[in-house]
C-alpha cells in the first residue's frame, strides 16, 4: 500500500496507510458495472424495437401481397425484402436476412374460397 505523511502535533512526519487509491479504484469499478449494466438494457430495448420494427414491416408485406393475389411459390419483390406464398403461408425475407414465416389470414385466401 502507498503511504502517506501526516504531520504530528509536535512537526514530525508520521507514516499513515493511504486508501485513497484503493477507494477510487474501487469507486471507478463500481460505476463501471452500473454503466455496463445501464448499456446492456438499452442494447436489449433497442434489439426488442427492432425486432418489433422488422415484424411490422412483414405484416405489411404480407397484406400487400395478399392484396395482389399472388399464388402459391409466386414471389413478390419490396424494396425492404420479398414476399413468397407456400401452401397457407408466407414468407417474408428481409434485406437484413431475417426470415419471417407468418400464416395465410382465412378470411383473405382467395385460393381456399374458390374450393368451397
Amino acid at each position: 500500500m502507498p503511504y502517506c505523511y501526516a504531520k504530528k502535533e509536535d512537526g514530525q512526519l508520521k507514516k499513515t496507510k493511504g486508501h485513497l487509491l484503493y477507494s477510487g479504484i474501487m469507486g471507478i469499478f463500481l460505476m463501471g458495472i452500473i454503466f455496463g449494466a445501464q448499456t446492456l438494457y438499452y442494447h436489449e430495448q433497442l434489439l426488442g424495437y427492432q425486432n418489433l420494427k422488422d415484424y411490422n414491416i412483414a405484416r405489411t408485406m404480407r397484406n400487400l401481397a395478399l392484396a395482389n393475389r399472388i399464388s402459391n411459390n409466386e414471389v413478390m419483390w419490396f424494396n425492404q425484402g420479398s414476399v413468397t406464398k407456400k401452401a397457407g403461408r408466407f414468407i417474408i425475407k428481409m434485406n437484413n436476412r431475417k426470415a419471417i414465416e407468418l400464416k395465410t389470414l382465412p378470411k383473405y385466401d382467395f385460393e381456399e374460397g374458390k374450393h368451397k
